[in-house]
């Protein structure tokens, strides 16, 4: 897979190699456009063993001095006898300031595999035109804490085996048909495969609402349970998810000027808590309790840096990925407990990030929040008066989990609803939100929708599986974005009715 680098000039890969015969003694051999290499190693091959079954071993390595937005073919030979070959591509330092050319960020969040069987998101997301040049994850790549129904044993090396095969099937997709000559995977693989990527976990990459106790899973109710569970999910998260050297949860920044992307890993820097009745009073409320040290310092670090640029010729427009929405209340204390608790029950951080996005806003910047989880999508836009636009993407999902009980009664009630009139075509997907009244420490922006569809009476809020393509332009020193609606399920009609766009115009005010 290609991740991010840290730079334009650098090619970043990430290889697993399945049931590797010879584990961490395994030898791999590189090529680069055909020709053999040494790659630096940015995390080196570890192995992951469990229950009797070969190591699954992981690594990124990276080819450096190449040209930025460049293409290239790398191969990968594991013990003279896999051979493995995939084209790859660097980022571009800028964004195009032709007419013609645009730079294409693919957002998506929230997949579980067993509702997408036939691979449809990655194969319709591959042959959708045009082509990204950057993937983000916004979160719960995969479900860890599913099925709901099943209690898991409160055992580690069990945990671990069930997560291994979690990602494997996302990653593999064992059994399915190559997409084409590539050899890729129909399903998530192609996902995977379509450009640089980088992502970030929420709580499916550890269970729901991690790390609080949560009511249906049991494992979670003693503080030994969760760090087994968490020791874990951390770790599959390292072996198939953290394209970076160090721990996880590390924020990341990628810069291709005059587009600055902050990705902010609001998951796994969590407090965590103690003892069997962690209170989420004691939790929730402390600094750094939800961003922990690196985040908030990154967060400031990023904003100075957005700041210092407001008033030069060359702006810059800071993007903020998040695992859960900055415009959500706070969930209740009874909602916590079978739900999430969102970012702004952490009070002393979550005013910390909003008084960080106000910091660039009163310098005269736009900034763009980005995130999933919501199983709905949507854009907003919070203005304030001589201040920079606050906006919002939402993408979410691209598979949409199955709630046992509750998708039956939503059936149901679409059914009786059908008889009265027009049924809910999305009866299992979540009603959008409407946008809350006021935003900001203050309350002083305010949120309103964007977005067209082909229906007059249609939302524009998303529903459906879905995936959000925002593509770039420079004008001058401004940037325009258009975001656009990839439908991902079987519905022709809902999709004509409800094909969704919007655009709106990043600038400086002075």
């Amino acid at each position: 897979m290609n991740h991010v680098a840290d730079d334009a000039t650098s090619l970043r890969v990430w290889a697993g190699v399945l049931a590797a015969t010879n584990g961490p003694g395994s030898i791999l051999n590189w090529t680069l456009d055909g020709n053999p290499v040494v790659p630096s190693v940015v995390r080196p091959l570890a192995c992951w063993t469990v229950q009797g079954k070969f190591p699954f071993c992981s690594t990124v390595v990276e080819f450096k001095d190449l040209a930025p937005a460049s293409e290239h073919e790398v191969g990968l030979k594991v013990d003279n006898d896999i051979v493995v070959t995939r084209s790859f591509r660097t980022l571009p330092r800028s964004i195009p300031g032709d007419y013609s050319d645009r730079f294409n960020l693919l957002l998506l969040s929230c997949f579980h595999s067993a509702q997408d069987p036939r691979g449809e998101a990655g194969r319709w997301i591959a042959s959708y035109k045009p082509r990204p040049d950057l993937v983000l994850f916004a979160g719960d790549q995969v479900y860890l804490d599913l099925p709901t129904e099943r209690d898991f044993p409160d055992d580690q090396a069990w945990l671990e085996a069930k997560f291994q095969e979690d990602y494997v099937n996302n990653w593999f997709a064992p059994g399915a048909s190559p997409a084409d000559g590539s050899g890729i995977p129909e399903g998530f693989p192609q996902l995977l495969s379509l450009a640089p990527l980088a992502s970030i976990p929420d709580d499916h990459e550890y269970w729901n609402n991690a790390p609080f106790k949560a009511s249906h899973i049991e494992n979670s109710w003693t503080q030994a349970g969760r760090d087994r569970w968490s020791a874990a999910a951390e770790k599959g998260f390292q072996m198939f998810q953290q394209g970076y050297p160090g721990t996880m949860g590390q924020p990341r920044v990628i810069d291709i000027e005059p587009l600055s992307i902050l990705l902010l890993d609001t998951r796994s820097q969590r407090a965590r808590g103690s003892g069997n009745k962690p209170e989420s009073s004691t939790m929730l409320d402390p600094p750094r309790a939800l961003l922990g040290g690196a985040g908030c310092d990154a967060l400031v670090d990023w904003v100075d840096k957005l700041v210092a640029s407001a008033r030069t010729a060359r702006p810059l427009y800071g993007f903020l990925m998040t695992g859960q929405s900055l415009f959500a209340p706070p969930e209740s204390a009874l909602g916590g407990k079978f739900f999430d608790y969102q970012l702004a029950n952490y009070e002393a951080d979550y005013r910390f990030m909003l008084e960080q996005i106000e910091r660039v806003s009163a310098a005269g910047l736009p900034l763009t929040c980005l995130t999933g989880d919501v199983h709905w999508g949507r854009v907003l836009r919070a203005d304030a008066l001589n201040r920079g636009t606050v906006y919002e993407v939402i993408s979410s999902p691209t598979s949409l989990v199955r709630s046992i009980g509750v998708d039956e009664m939503k059936q149901v009630k679409s059914v009786i609803k059908g008889w009265f009139g027009p049924k809910d075509p999305w009866p299992k997907h979540p009603p959008p939100k409407a946008p809350p009244e006021r935003f900001g420490t203050l309350g002083n922006y305010r949120p309103s929708l964007l977005g067209t569809t082909l229906d007059s009476k249609a939302s524009s809020s998303m529903r459906g599986n879905l995936a959000l393509m925002l593509s770039f332009q420079r004008l001058g020193g401004s940037l325009d974005v258009q975001v656009d609606y990839i439908p991902l399920h079987r519905d022709p009609e809902v999709n004509a009715k409800t094909r969704w766009s919007t655009s709106f115009k990043l600038t400086a005010v002075h």
